[in-house]
């Protein structure tokens, strides 16, 4: 029965400190550009961006993440909200409604 109490322990603690990581900042901002970066390379295959920064959207509630294409200057701007599953991309360029 100890081994047990042990065991619960220990998942607990895991399940808590992953919660705690996945709160923090850091990794929302890192999922953001990770998650950016990828729909960058399939959405824009055909452009040379390059990333700019990310920081936080306070009046949309996601990050904001920026790219310049290197050939024409023209910039994209991409919405990520990564509090949560599922990631939602946002994109200033997508004439799809």
């Amino acid at each position: 029965m100890k081994k047990y109490k042990i065991m619960f322990a220990v998942l607990l603690t895991l399940i808590l400190f992953a919660l705690a990581v996945s709160q923090s900042t850091v990794l929302q901002r890192a999922t953001a550009r990770f998650t950016a970066s990828i729909y960058v390379t399939f959405q824009y295959y055909d452009m040379d961006l390059e990333f700019q920064e990310v920081e936080y959207a306070y009046g949309f509630g996601g990050y904001s993440v920026r790219y310049k294409d290197k050939k024409s200057g023209e910039a994209v701007s991409l919405l990520v909200e990564s509090a949560s599953l599922p990631i939602v991309v946002y994109d200033s360029l997508d004439t799809r409604t």
